[in-house]
C-alpha cells in the first residue's frame, strides 16, 4: 500500500509503556489501534469487537501525544456516543476524556452553527424547530402558492422530498430547475420555507448538516480553523453515512486526511433512510492511499453459524470481501423449522423456550425471536402469554400499545360503550375531519361542566352548535355515523367484516395514508390492522357462537392488562426479547429464532418489487450474526392474510444457506420434553427452596 506523502508510515511506533493491555488484542486489532496517521478503513465484521477498538484507539492516540482536543469521533446516536465516551474515559484520565469531542452529526453541527452560524444571516440563539410546526409551515407555503387542492400533494410528503432534497445538498433552485413538474412545486415550498425558518431564526434537524457544510463552502477560514482544531477523525458505523454527511466528512479531512472510518457494509441495513452504501465501497477512491484493515475474527457466534452468515452474504456481488471465523467451536448446526401455520409457529416457539427454562438448559433472557414486520409479533405475544412466558418488545411497543391499534380499538370501545369518553374524544379526529383540537376541548369542557357523558353532549342540538357552522356538521357528521355502526354491532354474529366495514366507512383505513408519511410507515401501521383484523378472524372461527364485540374486547383487556403488569415487573429483565431485524442490529443473544423466512415476508414483498434484493440479504445476514449458540429459522406452509389462509414459499436465503451447516428439524425434534423423574427432581428442588 502506497504511503501518503508528508507521511513516514501508517504506523507511529511509541515504545512507552500503554495504559491498554495490547497484546490482548488480535493482530488486526492492534494494526487497527496503532496506525494514525492518513486515512484508514477499518472493516469490522458482526461480533468482531469493533467498540473496544475504537476506545483503545482513541486512548492510544492520546497516549501517544496527540491532544484529546484535536480528536473528534461521531456516530449516530447520543447513547453510542456516550457510551464511547464514558468507554475511553476508563483508559485515560477524566480531564483527557472530557476534552474529546464525541458527538452525533448534528450535535457536532449544532456546535459549529453556534459559534458560525451569524455568517450564514443567523442570529445568536437560534432554536430548533419541531416537526408540527415544520408542517404547518409547509401547509402555510403550500396554500399560498395554491397546491393544496392537489391531488397527490400533502404536506407531509413535501416536507419529506424537503427533506432528502437537503440531505443531497440541493437548494431550492436546484429543485426549481429541475424539469420534473412535481420538483418544480417541491422547490417552491422548499424557497418559501427556509426564507420564513431564517426570517424567525430556527433551524430544522437536516440544518444541522447542510448548513456547517454551505458554511465551509461559503467561509473557507472557518474550514482552515476547524480542521486546525480537529486534527484527527474517527466516524462510526460508517456504512449509515448519508451523501451530506459524506460531504461534511470530506470538507473536514482536507489534503491530507486523517480519518478512521469503521463500519462493514454487509450491514449497511438503512437505504430507507438515507444511508449510501457506495460512501463505504468508494472509501480507498475517496481517499487516496488509504489502508484497509479487515477485523474478521468473531468473539460471538459458533463457527456453523458463522458459515451460514459467510455463504449467504457471499452472493452479493458489491461488498468488500471478508470471511469471518471464531474460536468459540463448530457448535450447532443452523436449525430450518417448517410450520403448518403462523399460530403452530407461534405456539412451538412458546414450547421450545417454556420447556428449556422448566429443563433449566436456558433462562429466559436468553431468548430472542426476530422478524422482519412488526405486525409478525401479535401471534407470538398471545402464544407465549398463553404458556405464562416472561417477553418485552424492542424497538417498537407491544402489539396492543402501538398508537394505530390504541387507535383501532377506541373505535370499537367508542361503539361497544357509548359513555368511553376517553374513546370517543381519541378518535373524534382521528384521521382529520374537520373538527380539532380546539372543539374537542371545548366538547371535553362541557361534559365536564354538566357532569354528563361526551355522548350526551353530540346528542344536544343547542351545545352542538355552540362550536360553530363547520364544526357543529363536522361533529353531527361523525356522531350520526357512530350511532349507526353502535346499531349494527348490537346484532350478533360478522364480527370481522363488521369491524372492517366500520373502520373504513370512519375513514381510518384510507386516512392512514394521510396521517403517516413516508409511505412505508403508512402501510406498516395498516398492516398492523390487518394483523388486528385477523386475530378478530381467528377467534371468531374458533367461538362457539356469535363473538361479539364485547367478547373481543375482553380479551384485548386481559393482554394489555398482562402487558402492562409486565412492563412495572423488574423481574422481566429476564424475559424474552422480540424485536424486528432492524433493530436487532449491535445485539447478540445466546439463542435467536428467526420467524417468518418466507419469500415476500423476507425477503419483503416491497424489497423484491424494489430491487433491493442485496440489503434484504444483508438484513437476513445480520439477523444470523444476532445468534451466538443457538439459530432456528421457522417458516410456513401458509399464513393467514386479509382473512385468507395463503400458501407461501420458503424464503430465497433459505436455499442459499450450505446444506452441510444446516439442519431440517421438526417441531417434536426441536422441542426437549423433560422426563417425569427430571420434574419431579425440579419439584423438590424448588420446595426445598422455600
Amino acid at each position: 500500500m502506497p504511503i501518503n506523502e508528508g507521511y513516514n508510515e501508517h504506523k507511529f511506533v511509541n515504545n512507552s509503556d500503554s495504559l491498554m493491555n495490547l497484546d490482548s488484542l488480535n493482530p488486526q486489532q492492534r494494526d487497527a489501534v496503532e496506525t494514525i496517521y492518513g486515512p484508514v478503513l477499518l472493516l469490522a465484521g458482526a461480533g468482531t469487537g469493533k467498540t473496544m477498538v475504537i476506545t483503545y484507539r482513541i486512548a492510544h492516540l492520546i497516549r501517544m501525544g496527540i491532544q484529546p482536543a484535536n480528536i473528534l469521533a461521531v456516530t449516530f446516536t447520543n447513547k453510542a456516543a456516550k457510551e464511547m465516551q464514558e468507554r475511553v474515559g476508563t483508559l485515560v484520565s477524566r480531564r483527557q476524556a472530557k476534552e474529546l469531542t464525541v458527538s452525533t452529526f448534528h450535535s457536532f453541527g449544532l456546535r459549529i452553527l453556534a459559534k458560525y452560524g451569524a455568517l450564514l444571516g443567523y442570529s445568536h440563539g437560534f432554536t430548533l424547530i419541531d416537526y408540527g410546526d415544520q408542517i404547518g409551515i409547509v401547509k402555510e407555503a403550500m396554500s399560498r402558492l395554491s397546491y393544496l387542492d392537489e391531488s397527490g400533494m400533502d404536506a407531509p410528503a413535501c416536507l419529506a422530498a424537503l427533506s432528502r432534497a437537503k440531505n443531497k445538498n440541493l437548494t431550492p433552485d436546484d429543485l426549481k430547475s429541475s424539469e420534473s413538474i412535481n420538483d418544480l412545486k417541491v422547490g417552491n415550498v422548499y424557497e418559501m420555507y427556509q426564507d420564513y425558518l431564517q426570517a424567525i431564526n430556527v433551524m430544522d434537524f437536516d440544518d444541522l448538516i447542510m448548513l456547517p457544510v454551505r458554511l465551509f463552502d461559503e467561509f473557507p477560514h472557518v474550514l482552515r480553523e476547524i480542521r486546525e482544531r480537529y486534527k484527527f477523525l474517527m466516524v462510526d458505523e460508517f456504512q449509515d453515512t448519508n451523501y451530506i454527511q459524506m460531504l461534511m466528512i470530506r470538507q473536514l479531512c482536507g489534503e491530507r486526511p486523517n480519518i478512521c472510518s469503521v463500519g462493514d457494509d454487509d450491514q449497511s441495513i438503512y437505504s430507507w433512510r438515507g444511508a449510501e452504501i457506495t460512501n463505504i465501497l468508494n472509501f480507498d477512491k475517496e481517499f487516496e492511499n488509504s489502508k484497509v484493515i479487515k477485523l474478521e475474527q468473531n468473539y460471538r457466534c459458533t463457527n456453523n453459524i458463522l458459515a451460514c452468515a459467510n455463504k449467504v452474504i457471499a452472493i452479493n456481488s458489491a461488498r468488500h470481501e471478508k470471511n469471518l471465523w471464531s474460536d468459540n467451536g463448530d457448535g450447532e448446526l443452523v436449525k430450518v423449522l417448517k410450520n403448518d401455520t403462523a399460530e403452530q409457529e407461534a405456539q412451538s416457539i412458546a414450547e421450545v423456550i417454556h420447556d428449556r427454562v422448566i429443563a433449566r438448559e436456558n433462562e429466559y433472557g436468553d431468548f430472542a425471536i426476530l422478524y422482519r414486520s412488526n405486525k409478525q409479533s401479535r401471534i407470538v405475544e398471545e402464544k407465549l402469554r398463553a404458556m405464562r412466558v416472561k417477553y418485552h418488545v424492542i424497538g417498537d411497543k407491544s402489539f396492543y400499545e402501538r398508537r394505530e391499534i390504541r387507535d383501532a380499538l377506541a373505535y370499537l370501545n367508542s361503539v361497544y360503550n357509548r359513555h368511553h369518553n376517553l374513546s370517543l374524544l381519541r378518535i373524534m379526529d382521528v384521521p382529520p375531519r374537520g373538527i380539532g383540537a380546539k372543539t374537542m376541548k371545548a366538547i371535553r369542557n362541557m361534559a365536564d361542566t354538566e357532569n354528563i357523558s361526551v355522548s350526551d353532549i353530540l346528542e344536544d342540538e343547542d351545545m352542538v352548535d355552540s362550536l360553530g357552522p363547520a364544526q357543529a356538521k363536522a361533529v353531527r357528521e361523525f356522531n350520526e355515523k357512530i350511532k349507526h355502526w353502535r346499531n349494527v354491532f348490537e346484532e350478533p354474529g360478522e364480527l370481522y367484516n363488521k369491524v372492517k366495514d366500520f373502520l373504513t366507512d370512519m375513514d381510518y383505513l384510507e386516512g392512514l395514508g394521510r396521517m403517516y408519511k413516508p409511505r412505508s410507515d403508512a402501510e406498516a401501521r395498516y398492516q398492523n390492522i390487518e394483523e388486528l383484523l385477523t386475530s378478530i378472524d381467528t377467534k371468531e372461527k374458533r367461538a362457539e357462537g356469535p363473538l361479539s364485540l364485547g367478547d373481543f374486547l375482553q380479551t384485548v383487556s386481559l393482554a394489555e392488562e398482562y402487558s402492562k403488569k409486565k412492563s412495572e415487573s423488574e423481574e422481566d429483565r429476564d424475559s424474552v426479547t422480540l424485536l424486528t431485524v432492524h433493530a436487532s442490529k449491535g445485539l447478540e443473544f445466546p439463542f435467536v429464532f428467526i420467524i417468518g423466512a418466507e419469500q415476500n415476508l423476507f425477503p419483503h414483498e416491497r424489497s423484491l418489487k424494489e430491487r433491493a434484493l442485496a440489503e434484504e440479504r444483508r438484513l437476513f445476514y445480520v439477523a444470523l450474526t444476532r445468534a451466538k449458540k443457538d439459530l432456528v429459522l421457522s417458516w410456513c406452509h401458509s399464513r393467514k392474510i386479509r382473512q385468507e389462509q395463503i400458501i407461501r414459499k420458503k424464503s430465497q436465503f433459505l436455499f442459499e444457506l450450505p446444506e452441510e451447516f444446516t439442519k431440517e428439524i421438526s417441531k417434536a425434534e426441536l422441542i426437549k420434553r423433560i422426563s417425569k423423574d427430571d420434574m419431579a427432581d425440579r419439584l423438590r428442588q424448588l420446595r426445598d427452596m422455600f
